[in-house]
């Protein structure tokens, strides 16, 4: 009889060891236990922290009722008990295991899943070209790129690709809305969505971009009025400033002659590529030379033309000339003009390293999205 007892004893303190157990609201509150992802109550038990938002490290305690099997990730190294319990994740049942004394009191931390920026601008293609205004580069798109990258196009008030950038405010101020050109690779081109001001693209007639007075302001005075962190997010990219002849030729003619030609410059800051503004209209538009890029029909459909009674200045250059460079005119159209001529408006674009990423936010203007 004694040993039945010692038996049932040893059998007790091993289920009590083995034994896995899941949430609790506090310690002087109910234990919320796991069973097929519902929760029920008992006596002790542990708490769920969830991060508040990607890589932010700040957590709050929840009260729901089932683990989170999407948007998190169980974080072993912060999920701890207090007497020695040990956690850990079962990702076939996406539950919490907990071995240990069922009296202890643990706390089970998850964070939110980081979703890379460039993925995330990704995933707003539907396998639908120009659904979210996106359209996918691909061999196979008529009069597209066929570099692969993702761009967005369209009318500009329903091109959701506003980005905060450089500021932590909310509502983001003005000065800090940029907006995405696309996903080139695995970076993220921006362009700022209002001028720094006019400017001159060189302050002599030459117009080679790596000596040019406009990429020497763009890469010192302008990249300076970012903190060393906000700089730290701009990827050094090299930048195909050989140009092209003239602006009597369609984007996709324009971009094969443009970021293919030599030389080029290797710095953060440039400023967008003619072609980047032909492929920003809609798609109905890119059969189109880019000097007849002019006119309601084609101005009210691409979002990259600001609608200035000014010029805006491009990287581009004109490969025949020695001192011209293309602007998109006030008309909507490209053209050439003079380097040191008169001054025009200046849009800064870069890419983001590959490593930045998605925090939140929509894309319009009222709300941007946040990167970190």
């Amino acid at each position: 009889m004694k040993k039945h007892i010692k038996l049932l004893v040893v059998l007790g303190i091993i289920l009590v060891g083995s034994f896995s157990f899941y949430l609790f609201k506090g310690s002087k509150k109910d234990t919320l236990v796991y069973e097929s992802n519902k929760v029920k109550t008992t006596s002790s038990g542990i708490a769920m922290m969830l991060e508040t938002s990607a890589g932010s490290g700040n957590y709050e305690m929840t009260t729901r009722s089932e683990w989170p099997t999407e948007g998190y990730v169980f974080n072993a190294n912060l999920s701890k008990c207090e007497n020695g319990g040990e956690l850990s994740w079962d990702d076939t049942n996406k539950k919490v295991l907990m071995s240990g004394n069922v009296s202890d009191k643990c706390y089970v931390y998850f964070d939110v899943i980081q979703v890379l920026l460039a993925d995330y601008i990704k995933s707003l293609y539907t396998g639908t070209q120009g659904e979210n205004s996106i359209y996918y580069h691909d061999a196979s798109l008529t009069n597209g790129a066929g570099d692969n990258s993702y761009r967005f196009a369209g009318a500009s008030d329903q091109v959701n690709n506003y980005v905060c950038f450089g500021s932590t405010q909310s509502p983001c101020p003005a000065d800090n809305l940029y907006r995405i050109i696309g996903v080139f690779g695995d970076q993220v081109k921006l362009i700022k969505s209002t001028s720094v001001g006019d400017k001159k693209w060189n302050s002599t007639n030459d117009n080679t971009w790596s000596t040019s007075s406009l990429n020497t302001y763009l890469n010192n005075e302008f990249i300076n009025t970012f903190d060393e962190t906000t700089k730290g997010m701009i990827a050094d990219t090299t930048w195909k400033v050989g140009g092209f002849n003239n602006s009597k030729q369609p984007a996709k003619t324009v971009y094969q002659n443009e970021i293919k030609s030599s030389p080029s410059v290797n710095k953060k800051i440039g400023l967008m590529y003619a072609s980047d503004y032909g492929f920003a209209a809609a798609q109905s538009a890119w059969t189109a030379n880019l000097d007849t890029y002019s006119g309601e029909a084609i101005k009210n459909v691409n979002w990259l033309y600001m609608g200035l009674y000014d010029y805006v200045w491009t990287i581009s250059r004109v490969a025949g000339s020695s001192f011209v460079a293309f602007a998109v005119f006030s008309s909507g159209s490209v053209g050439g003009n003079g380097v040191n001529d008169i001054a025009y408006a200046v849009r800064p674009s870069f890419n983001l390293l590959s490593s930045i990423t998605y925090v939140s936010g929509s894309g319009s203007a009222n709300d941007p999205i946040v990167i970190k």
